[in-house]
């Protein structure tokens, strides 16, 4: 049915998301929505009524009351005592006063007059029927499945629903049902962390960020630290605001508390994570009704617009499935209850193909997506940034006409962004950079308030830019008490605006926004820079580079004013700025590389260089480098020299600065600029991208990867945050595959996994290069930079050796007998699975045998003794086992040997008694191996004692 009623979803629809964000189960009361009142007042019930009779009274003509005057009165008015028809006083029903006025609390009063005052009076009655406002009178303008009920003029809701615009008042859909929102003023009912209650019974964000206890805020890493106007919500800005064992760590987006890298207690893990092992680590997580729906395949379909009582757990990505109509849009929220874990919320179409994503530091993720030209399928993807913790959520789908006035942005949903207390928080005290969505939709008689924080003698600039549609946006900039900020009002269009400067003091602000005409979307632009950095980078010396290079030799000051946040707050160097400019389409895109290593006979030993598109925005820092692992031997760090690229592909001037830990009185350096061409892209970025890689199945292949563009959407397993591709390879027979990959000139480190999918938590093996063994299937090789700053060229050569069917002698019960008299053979291990092993430091072998293995048996012909020797080919790590029992090799064993390449022992076994050979690798090596056995020679030993002869030794031949 078609939805003629206009409801501006930013105060009616999406109105009724945050609070929707409480309650996990139990009764719920209906809540009751019936009748909305018409102008001035509520719907008054016909109570004592029936069939339209008054109960009692005075008998009537078919026309109205008789009074003390004899007189006909149209409707239900009555006569006075000057025969005069008049509204019935106190009155019960509108039909009991003058037509166009209604009875509202027993009184007659004035009613609308048309559409347009309902409309203004209250939006969800917007039609006017008779002196009263209501909100239909024929199905077709109740929304979805709802009916009209059309004495009442007012919609009813449908038995099972599917939209919550089918639900009255603040009601929503919840599994078909319209039930009645969470009230927190219940005692049962608890707000999330970093919300309050409001006066109607909803949970809004805490516009002041007040706090108890580091449990108070609701950004994950943040704490509740002490200020002037009381304990406040916010990032880290020394390790002791942290818990005990945590450190303080910063980065673009705020300072935040990071777990140690070893823990002696859960307190000093983040969120719901625990102390295992030393090791910061996932609890075991109790899933959520609708698990395992980890795939597009088995996504949970939302067949109403919520789903409370979700949970994430780890790496393990939700994945949900709604159905948009043609030409509708939807906001689809994503709102935590703790604040556990950080979760993201993603939407991609039939086809995987994200079509946008919201990925804040923030409790709530909101997003709209559509409207398209013909019904689609979606996807919601719910996932987490690390460290992964559990967390729980809510997940809302609304759905909005394309006939509304005006779509509003994804912002507008729970308690909206109308309000400086709703406001969207972009930037909290201590943080660096903005951080929160600066985009949205501006429509009209809406505001849009985004709020920040500045520290003392900030220089703040803002301006917008209009992205679409006709609007004029008028924007002025207000403290917290809501006055304006003198000289910060201006307005925007598609054709441009003024941008607005102030100097602000330490405190909160925000920035209004609204449309002085028509409807469209923004962009806005923010930074606050401290007076002395933004004079510092005023005097930046610009680099001439000549063939794409540059070169210079200086030395730094001693005023620090300068942050680069991949130091941590450690620089603490006087900095000196650069300036590359690019002016040149014919220039672009570029790979820029800068190189800063302390001089010979200086005492710079940690040196620190941070690229940014602005210099005084930290937020636009584009890379940063405080040293690299050794290209050589991954597996140290070296401080110097620190290497920073960057991919560039706008035109504009970029900062270079250079600073350094602990500087020492000669703080000399060198820097070194280059620039090369940039790489496109890289196709196969995300594991839903994964390219299929042709390799040879049985001899090496040689294949290259460019890094310069890739995002960091893979975590691997040796510490690494650096950009990565993923390939999907085909194993059709088991085969030993060997990895190394190294970059262009050895510039950085790569690091490799390969595994059943692309979390490396489930790999087969990982590291800087590596070799396994794997079984036919499919799996996902993922190349993966050491870094943020391993952009550049990559060789991987991979070498794959087909190792054929199992061996038919892989267990004792069937092993190859041998012949007693003595012999050899060639064999392999290479498609052995490891059936028998012996513990790390046994006493038989002294190491391990975590390889495949191969089982021969054997018997002494006369009782004597016997040996065994085994050769690998290749050098690979062979261990030699005889036990007489398989089913406890480690208790009993016979004889051992695992030293040098060949390994040789000597037993003694009767006749009747055969005992097992077994062939196996440490360390999970394998291979091809010769081997030999008889019976043993006896010689007499050469070593003596006081000129005896001590024993005698029984040897191989």
């Amino acid at each position: 049915m078609t939805n003629f009623l206009r409801r501006p979803h930013s105060r009616w629809i999406l109105a009724i998301g945050l609070a929707l964000a409480l309650g996990c189960g139990g009764d719920e009361s209906d809540g009751g929505a019936g009748g909305g009142g018409g102008m001035g007042g509520g719907t008054t019930p016909d109570e004592g009524v029936d069939q339209g009779r008054p109960d009692a009274g005075p008998p009537r003509s078919d026309f109205g009351d008789v009074g003390p005057a004899e007189c006909d009165c149209p409707r239900e008015l009555t006569c006075d005592e000057a025969g005069e028809c008049v509204e019935v006083s106190p009155c019960e029903r509108d039909t009991q006063c003058i037509e166009g006025r209604i009875c509202v609390d027993g009184a007659c009063a004035d009613g609308c007059a048309d559409d347009a005052a309902c409309l203004d009076a209250d939006p969800t009655l917007p039609l006017c029927f008779d002196g009263r406002c209501g909100q239909c009178e024929t199905d077709d303008q109740c929304f979805g499945a709802g009916t009209c009920d059309v004495e009442q003029h007012l919609c009813v809701e449908p038995a099972v629903c599917s939209d919550s615009r089918e639900c009255l008042g603040t009601r929503v859909c919840v599994g078909g049902t319209c039930e009645a929102t969470p009230d927190c003023r219940d005692d049962e009912v608890d707000c999330p962390p970093g919300q309050i209650c409001s006066e109607d019974g909803q949970c809004l964000r805490d516009p002041s960020g007040a706090c108890e206890s580091d449990a108070d805020c609701p950004v994950l890493g943040h704490v509740c630290l002490e200020a002037r106007a009381g304990n406040i919500c916010g990032p880290c800005q020394e390790d002791s605001d942290c818990p005990t064992g945590m450190e303080c760590r910063v980065r673009a987006d705020g300072n935040a508390c990071a777990e140690p890298d070893t823990c002696s207690s859960d307190d000093e893990c983040i969120g719901s994570r625990v102390c295992v092992n030393g090791a910061c680590d996932l609890p075991q997580c109790a899933d959520d009704v609708y698990e395992d729906n980890e795939t597009a395949e088995t996504a949970t379909p939302i067949i109403a617009g919520l789903l409370r009582c979700l949970v994430s757990c780890g790496d393990d990505a939700d994945w949900f499935e709604f159905v948009l109509p043609a030409n509708n849009a939807a906001t689809v929220s994503l709102r935590q209850q703790d604040n556990l874990a950080n979760l993201n919320l993603t939407i991609r179409n039939a086809d995987g193909v994200e079509l946008v994503s919201a990925q804040s530091d923030q409790p709530v993720e909101a997003v709209v997506v559509g409207p398209f030209p013909s019904e689609q399928t979606i996807f919601a993807v719910v996932d987490q940034n690390q460290p992964y913790g559990i967390g729980s959520f809510v997940l809302d789908v609304a759905l909005v006409d394309e006939g509304e006035a005006c779509i509003d942005d994804a912002n507008e949903s729970g308690a909206g962004d109308d309000s400086p207390e709703t406001g969207r928080q972009v930037r909290a005290p201590g943080e660096l950079g903005f951080s929160g969505d600066l985009a949205g939709r501006i429509c009209p008689d809406d505001l849009d308030y985004i709020c920040f924080a500045t520290q003392v003698r900030e220089e703040v600039s803002i301006d917008i830019e209009v992205t679409s549609g006709d609007a004029v946006v008028a924007g002025r900039v207000i403290r917290v008490d809501g006055e304006t900020v003198r000289n910060t009002e201006s307005e925007w269009s598609r054709q441009g605006g003024d941008a607005v400067n102030f100097r602000a003091g330490a405190g909160p602000y925000c920035l209004e926004l609204s449309a002085r005409s028509g409807s469209g979307t923004y962009r806005v632009s923010m930074t606050a820079v401290p007076s002395a950095v933004l004079r510092l980078c005023e005097d930046a010396s610009p680099l001439e580079l000549q063939r794409g290079q540059a070169s210079v030799q200086a030395q730094l000051t001693q005023d620090d004013e300068f942050s680069p946040i991949c130091a941590g707050g450690e620089a603490n160097g006087g900095e000196v700025i650069y300036s590359v400019s690019f002016d040149d389409e014919a220039d672009l895109p570029v790979l820029l590389t800068a190189t800063v290593s302390g001089l010979a006979g200086g005492t710079l030993g940690d040196p620190v260089v941070s690229i940014r598109s602005n210099c005084g925005d930290a937020s636009s820092e584009v890379a940063c480098s405080t040293g690299q692992r050794d290209p050589l031997d991954p597996n140290f760090s070296q401080r110097s020299p620190a290497t920073a690229r960057a991919a560039i592909t706008e035109l504009g001037t970029y900062s270079i600065a250079v600073d350094g830990i602990d500087i020492g009185d000669r703080p000399n350096y060198r820097l070194d600029v280059d620039t090369a061409p940039l790489a496109l892209a890289p196709a196969n970025d995300r594991c839903n991208q994964a390219q299929e890689l042709a390799f040879n199945p049985d001899g090496v292949t040689v294949f290259g990867v460019n890094l310069d563009r890739a995002n960091d959407d893979v975590s691997g397993c040796t510490g690494d945050a650096g950009p990565d591709v993923v390939y999907r390879l085909t194993f059709l027979e088991p085969a030993n595959v060997r990895l190394q990959a190294a970059a262009a000139g050895d510039a950085f480190a790569v690091s490799a996994f390969l595994g059943p999918d692309c979390r490396a938590r489930d790999a087969n093996v990982c590291g800087f290069g590596f070799e396994t063994q794997v079984e036919p299937g499919v799996y996902y090789l993922v190349i993966d930079g050491a870094d943020a700053n391993s952009r550049g060229r990559v060789t991987v050569q991979m070498n794959v050796e087909s190792i054929g069917a199992a061996p038919v002698n892989e267990v004792c019960d069937s092993a190859t007998a041998l012949d007693a008299a003595g012999g050899q053979l060639v064999a392999s291990t290479q498609a052995a699975i490891d059936d028998y092993r012996l513990l790390d430091a046994n006493l038989c072998t002294g190491n391990n045998t975590l390889g495949g293995d191969v089982v021969y048996t054997l018997a002494s012909p006369q009782n004597q003794m016997m040996y065994v020797e085994a050769i690998p080919e290749d050098g690979w790590d062979l261990a030699l086992y005889v036990v007489s029992d398989c089913a406890n090799p480690a208790r009993r064993r016979v004889a051992c040997s695992d030293g040098a390449l060949t390994e040789s022992t000597v037993f003694d076994v009767a006749a009747d008694e055969p005992v097992f050979v077994i062939v196996d690798g440490s360390n999970g090596e394998s291979g091809s191996f010769q081997l030999r056995w008889g019976v043993a020679e006896c010689r007499l030993d050469v070593d003596c004692a006081e000129g005896q002869c001590i024993d005698y030794a029984c040897v191989a031949p």
